[in-house]
């Protein structure tokens, strides 16, 4: 028994959860100002330093539990006004990110894991469920709310969590959004709603705008001619009720799901639609207030924040999310205006700061311990390989092949170790697989030259999408054995990504400013994966395809801080729903350091990033 009364129990829970790798930290990959962003247009802008102390919007990707210990180190303890979560349901799926045709019929070309709904039994979702709100609880704002959305799986069994966590007399709404559409069974009456519990942090001070969330009588008063409980009233007094109209009950049944022709669409398959959103962010918070979402999924929560002129933090494990997210903020001026219901008129204004940030562990990439250990494992038995001694991972002898696996960012001194491992190779070794998981594709085609010229051993390449993903499944132990198949699928190392293009930068103006103005033109001409084995990816129609950029998702030409790695768009150009095609090329004009990087981030439709940098 405990102090609310009642308590869910099972074996594992209050079992503290020995992390594989400890240390961890946010670093930032890219940061969005939209006084320096134009999408698809020229753009005569200057890259500006933030003013200290300014807040900037945060998209992170990374193990929420993790982060949400980050946030409360950096002090955001009592500081956030509203979290809404969309958790896994307990559904026991995998869930996929489906990207559609260019001649928009809605056919699918490529399909991924965006998240997984795999558990080893309920007690180890509820365990899961149950460490996080408890961080969540410490993150909330004394005035602040939590709304938990969940469906018929487990939806009963997180209500008494929360009721533990946040406190029984903290609960306000059970709210039942109603919806129709397909999934029909004559086994059983249709499930056709989902739950969201609301609860505060403290029951008599909490931020709740009823009025601004009124909904449209049923039945016009003023066409009645009466109120249903005062009666008949004045003309006037009955034009205002309708226009104010009346107090929203906690069963919702005007809010559609997204749709398959919906103007939202993403693709996503969890996607809520901006409506949904909109109501709970308006009744529970207000203008400037911090929103977060730790499971932002296809960013709903934060494109609807964005537009209500809210903070916010999102965070997601999947990179397919953050990358889906990143495009809905980058065309957010050209999504709905949410203060116009009767028709689509654009949002108009771009979104404000904001920074895509990675949780990543330092240790991961630096140790040799258990789980890289692991990972190496499963990647030889995914090419099929035997394990060799250092200073190499592996041997495929049906090709001849050395196999070597690193988890960083290949830098100058790898590719010397290269050279050097060399004449350590067996003589029938004719090729040298290395396995990374991201890389600057610009000096390593310079690499691949080289290494050609000085040795008779070819360098071929391979990349594994979505290493920091695996590592934390690895980590988690989801990875068994039965779902080797399915991993495979997403994470097995493919052929290096190559491209063809024709990057020029000049310089317009020559003054002693520490600042001067370039001119930037980029022609993308070709992007395709290396002679390989692509059986595994799902994707139909995109061989066949002519048009030589179809593997692209969306693509950015910007500058990078030598200082931090900071990546800055200028221009970017990517596929939706409502324009499937991507430019090819640009021409900007920037005023940055000559001493920056400047280059492409190109993202394809296996969710693999790759740069290309040029001084």
């Amino acid at each position: 028994m405990t102090k609310y009364g009642v308590e869910l129990w099972w074996n594992e829970k209050g079992k503290k959860k020995a992390l594989v790798i400890p240390k961890s930290k946010i670093t930032t990959e890219i940061s969005f100002f939209p006084e320096t962003y134009q999408l698809g247009e020229e753009n005569n802008s200057k890259i500006r330093e933030n003013e200290q102390g300014h807040w900037i919007n945060r998209l992170i990707q990374g193990d929420n539990f993790v982060i949400m210990q980050q946030l409360l180190d950096e002090g955001f303890e009592n500081s956030i006004d509203l979290i809404y979560i969309d958790p896994p349901f307990f559904t026991g799926n995998d869930t996929f990110h489906k990207i559609f045709k260019e001649n928009n019929t809605g056919k699918i070309i490529s399909s991924s894991n965006a998240f997984r709904d795999h558990w080893q039994g309920l007690e180890s979702y509820l365990q899961f469920m149950y460490d996080r709100f408890h961080l969540m609880k410490k993150l909330l704002a004394p005035t602040g709310s939590i709304f938990v959305h969940c469906d018929w799986h487990a939806g009963h069994y997180l209500k008494l969590l929360l009721d533990e966590v946040f406190g029984y007399q903290n609960f306000k709404n059970e709210i039942i959004w109603c919806y129709t559409g397909a999934g029909q069974t004559p086994r059983y009456f249709a499930r056709k709603h989902d739950t969201i519990f609301w609860y505060v942090k403290n029951p008599s001070r909490y931020t709740f705008n009823i009025n601004a969330v009124r909904v449209p009588y049923k039945k016009s008063n003023l066409a009645a001619g009466r109120t249903s409980y005062a009666g008949r009233k004045s003309e006037e007094y009955l034009k205002s009720l309708d226009k104010r109209g009346k107090i929203l009950e906690d069963w919702w049944t005007d809010i559609a799901t997204i749709g398959y022709s919906h103007s939202e669409i993403t693709g996503f398959a969890t996607q809520k639609p901006e409506r949904l959103l909109e109501r709970i962010i308006r009744a529970c918070s207000n203008e400037g207030d911090l929103i977060a979402d730790f499971f932002c999924g296809s960013g709903t929560t934060i494109v609807v924040a964005e537009k209500l002129n809210r903070r916010w933090i999102a965070t997601d494990m999947s990179a397919i999310s953050l990358n889906v997210t990143l495009k809905r903020l980058l065309s957010l001026h050209l999504g709905r205006n949410l203060e116009i219901t009767d028709k689509l008129v654009p949002h108009s204004k771009k979104a404000h700061p904001f920074t895509v940030q990675k949780l990543v562990f330092p240790s991961f990439y630096e140790m040799n311990g258990d789980l890289p250990k692991k990972i190496k494992h499963l990647i030889l038995k995914w090419l099929d390989a035997r394990v060799s001694a250092p200073p190499l991972d592996g041997y495929r002898d049906d090709e001849a092949q050395a196999i070597k696996i690193t988890f960083k960012r290949p830098e100058d001194r790898d590719f010397q170790q290269l050279c050097e491992m060399t004449g350590k190779l067996p003589n029938h070794v004719e090729s040298l697989a290395w396995i990374a998981p991201t890389w600057d594709l610009a000096i390593l085609d310079e690499w691949k030259k080289m290494y050609h010229h000085s040795h008779s051993i070819e360098l071929k390449p391979l990349v594994i999408p979505r290493v920091d993903e695996l590592a934390y499944q690895v980590q988690q132990e989801y990875l068994i054995e039965s779902s080797l198949q399915k991993f495979k699928k997403v994470y097995r190392p493919i052929p290096m990504p190559r491209a063809e293009i024709k990057f020029k930068l000049s310089q317009l103006a020559d003054d002693d400013s520490e600042h001067a103005l370039y001119e930037i033109h980029v022609s993308l001409k070709q992007y395709e994966f290396a002679v390989g084995d692509l059986s595994f990816i799902k994707l139909k129609g995109v061989q066949a395809n002519p048009d030589p950029l179809a593997l692209i998702d969306y693509w950015m030409v910007g500058t990078i801080k030598d200082k931090n790695k900071e990546f800055v768009p200028i221009w970017a150009s990517f596929r939706s729903r409502r324009n499937p095609t991507i430019e090819n090329t640009t021409k900007i004009r920037v005023e940055c350091n000559g001493a920056d990087l400047t280059g492409l981030k190109i993202i394809d439709m296996l969710g693999i990033k790759s740069w290309w940098l040029y001084h």
